[in-house]
Formats: structure tokens, C-alpha cells, sequence
């Protein structure tokens, strides 16, 4: 039988296809470092916004209507200020992961705390905050204010999603070659489609539309937790709850 492809064809349709893969990399490539000059260009003008607005609030003769506006122009310049600047953290995490100040932290011990400090915001949403952890320190190697800032975005994000009457569990597994850090909640879920962009910059799903944020929490976990070339996967069930569990391999832990 002829062979109806001759190799001369499929090597053009594998060139075409790897160049097209080229295309779309560097084209990602170059919208990420566009999106990190914009950001980097507008943190200078925010912060002199941010400064004058707040001067002009020293005012003790400024008219009630003339604060109103001050005020809300103020929060509206921390609001971005706080975007352009978790941006720029996402890029350096990304980019220069060697900068991280890596030191033995007690695993066990941050989310223990993390439980405490955020168990009256569950109870005003009447949610119940579980903790689950072992009763020995769990030592890994670190960026302790890092860390902290993906432990507190999971919880956060976990506690606003899920509904009165919910739960949410944060969960240390220690195991014989890594060691898990997982955040359980009985919220919205997130459907199959979405939950393989829930780490892209700026990706809101469906069900997050109605509150409040930027799309950037997620991604900002995401490269911390692969500046520390550690490993985070989704487990979610639409209307019936997510698990986010970031994986820690213990040949990455020194003595």
C-alpha cells in the first residue's frame, strides 16, 4: 500500500506545528513583560498620587464632600498599588527564585498559628476551621514571610468561597518522602474547564466573579511555591468543594 503522507510532508507539519509552539511561547513571553513594565512604570505615579491625596486629607479645612472624594481616591491608589506590586512580586519569584531567604521553619508551628489568628473571621462567617497537624515540629528549608503569604492566600481564598454553615480544614501530612500542606473547604468548587487556569495571572472563574479581587492571589502562590521547586495540584468538585495541596519533597529539606 503507498503510503499517502510522504515524510517530506509530516516533517513540514511537524515544523509548522513546533513553529507555531515558538510563535505562542514567545508572544506569552513578551505580553508577561509587557504586563511587568506597565506595572514596574505605574508603582511611581501611584505612590506620588497616594502621598498628595493623603496631604490633601491634612487639611482640617477641607468640606465634607472634598474628604469623601480624598478618601476614596486614597483606596483607590493602595488598591492598585497593592496590584502593581503583586505583580512585580509574581515576575521576581519567577524570575529570580535564588533570592528567596531560605531558613528552617516549623511548618507545623506557621499553620498552627495561621489557624489561631484566623479562626474569629470564620466565626463571624459562621464556618468551622479545622486544623489537623502533627503534634512534632515539621521542619522544612524556607522563605518564612513567602510561605506565610501562600498559606494565608489558600486559607483566605478557601474561607470566601465557602458558605455559612461550611468548612474548611488545613491539613500537614508527613510523609515518608514529602511532606503535604492541604486546604480543604465544602464551598462553590471549581469546574473542570477552569481549574487548569486557576494559577494564571488575572484568571477569575465563574463562581469568583461576584467578590471582590484581582486574579492574582492564586498566581502569586504559584511561583512562590515553584520558586521553592516545590510541587501545587487542585482537587475541586463543582458545588461540593476544592483542595489545593502543595507538595514538599523531603530531599529539599537540609538537616
Amino acid at each position: 500500500i503507498n503510503n499517502p503522507y510522504p515524510d517530506s510532508e509530516i516533517r513540514e507539519l511537524v515544523d509548522m506545528f513546533n513553529n507555531m509552539i515558538e510563535t505562542t511561547e514567545r508572544l506569552m513571553n513578551e505580553l508577561r513583560m509587557v504586563t511587568d513594565n506597565v506595572a514596574h512604570d505605574l508603582r511611581t505615579p501611584l505612590t506620588r498620587m497616594s502621598g498628595r491625596i493623603e496631604l490633601a486629607l491634612t487639611d482640617r479645612n477641607g468640606n465634607c464632600d472634598y474628604r469623601e472624594v480624598c478618601i476614596a481616591l486614597a483606596n483607590e491608589c493602595e488598591r492598585m498599588k497593592k496590584l502593581v506590586n503583586t505583580i512585580l512580586e509574581i515576575s521576581r519569584n519567577t524570575s529570580n527564585p535564588g533570592a528567596l531567604q531560605l531558613a528552617t521553619v516549623d511548618l507545623s508551628d506557621m499553620i498552627t498559628e495561621l489557624h489561631e489568628l484566623m479562626q474569629p473571621l470564620a466565626m463571624d462567617k459562621e464556618l468551622e476551621l479545622k486544623l489537623v497537624v502533627p503534634n512534632y515540629p515539621v521542619y522544612v528549608q524556607a522563605d518564612l514571610v513567602k510561605v506565610q503569604r501562600v498559606a494565608s492566600n489558600l486559607l483566605e481564598n478557601a474561607l470566601k468561597f465557602t458558605s455559612e454553615g461550611g468548612s474548611v480544614t488545613l491539613v500537614i501530612e508527613d510523609l515518608e518522602e514529602q511532606i503535604l500542606f492541604k486546604v480543604i473547604d465544602t464551598g462553590v468548587g471549581i469546574s473542570p474547564q477552569e481549574q487548569q487556569h486557576v494559577f494564571e495571572r488575572f484568571f477569575r472563574s465563574d463562581s469568583s466573579r461576584s467578590h471582590l479581587g484581582n486574579g492574582l492571589g492564586l498566581a502569586l502562590v504559584h511561583s512562590i511555591v515553584k520558586a521553592h521547586k516545590w510541587d501545587i495540584k487542585l482537587e475541586s468538585t463543582l458545588g461540593a468543594g476544592s483542595t489545593f495541596i502543595v507538595s514538599i519533597p523531603k530531599n529539599s529539606i537540609k538537616a
